[in-house]
């Protein structure tokens, strides 16, 4: 999931009960020793990652989002966790996640 300010900031109403949920995961990950990784949708401005045909990244260029948005804070990043930075709706696609997980001998995703 893409816990960042822009997305959250679109479901006002339950992003803060979605957080503090998704914080206790967190949270009970880490004190189990289960590496946690964060994932967000980002772009530099102007959008130079997004192809002309690739219509729904003309349309998140055209709303103007995931240019300086954020990780939500509160979800409490530790140093160390990972923040795979995704051009496209797959955090896989295009990104260092599969070498990361490779790496760590990570082969199964919650």
């Amino acid at each position: 999931m893409h816990y960042q300010t822009d997305i959250l900031a679109l479901f006002p109403s339950v992003a803060p009960t979605l957080v503090s949920h998704t914080r206790k995961l967190c949270d009970a990950a880490r004190a189990r020793g289960v590496s946690v990784f964060f994932a967000n949708i980002g772009f530099s401005p102007g959008y130079p990652e997004v192809s002309p045909l690739n219509k729904n990244g003309q349309g998140i260029r055209q709303l103007g989002l995931f240019t300086g948005d954020q990780l939500s804070p509160e979800l409490g990043r530790q140093a160390g966790e990972p923040l795979i930075i995704a051009h496209r709706a797959s955090v896989f696609h295009g990104t260092d996640l599969q070498v990361r997980l490779s790496a760590q001998g990570i082969d199964t995703l919650i």
